[in-house]
């Protein structure tokens, strides 16, 4: 007699997972990169360490409405720079844990103390971004878990994020990097919820 046993589960047994915190950094035990590999295979110095902040932020209040997919967007671009890509240095933070002032004190000390020279920075974001028209000029910014509606001091602007990236970049050092940001919802005042 074989018993085979059924489980039945419902799509949303792990529906709260998308609440969970996450802050965590990764760092390679293994010293050499990805870099060092390419140049070794291709005789081509293309870059040396590759480091990356990545950030999710779905589990809104004060009015936007909650998103699932940024945590779990976090999670699958930390696991595949990590594991596909090599990654040697990933900050992974998500919902309440991805604070104004842990973004400003991670693009303005603690990656500029990080990268060096031919190193790349990958910035990646997933969640609520909106837009505030300012006379003729347009600002954009992500939206952080706490945030209000109109609570714009309390977002990040596209220009902080901007001038945390040029803290990596000097004269004497090339710094190779990307910017990658996926909004939930991004909106202008008269699209809000």
């Amino acid at each position: 007699m074989i018993v085979c046993p059924i489980i039945i589960t419902s799509n949303n047994i792990f529906a709260q997972d998308w609440k969970t915190n996450i802050d965590e950094v990764y760092q390679k035990k293994d010293s050499r990169t990805f870099g060092d590999i390419y140049s070794w295979i291709f005789n081509k110095k293309i870059f040396n360490k590759s480091y990356a902040l990545v950030i999710g932020v779905g589990d809104y209040a004060n009015g936007w409405p909650t998103l699932e997919a940024p945590y779990y967007d976090a999670r699958r671009v930390r696991d595949f720079l990590i594991n596909d890509e090599g990654f040697d240095y990933v900050v992974t933070i998500t919902n309440n844990k991805a604070t104004k002032n842990k973004i400003n004190i991670l693009m303005e000390e603690t990656f500029p103390e990080l990268l060096k020279e031919n190193d790349r920075f990958l910035f990646y974001f997933s969640g609520h971004g909106t837009q505030r028209i300012v006379g003729e000029s347009v600002f954009g910014y992500l939206v952080l878990q706490t945030c209000g509606l109109d609570s714009y001091a309390d977002m990040i602007t596209m220009e902080e994020i901007n001038a945390g990236i040029d803290y990596f970049i000097n004269p004497d050092m090339l710094c190779l990097y990307w910017i990658v940001v996926l909004v939930g919802l991004l909106d202008n005042s008269e699209n809000r919820p």
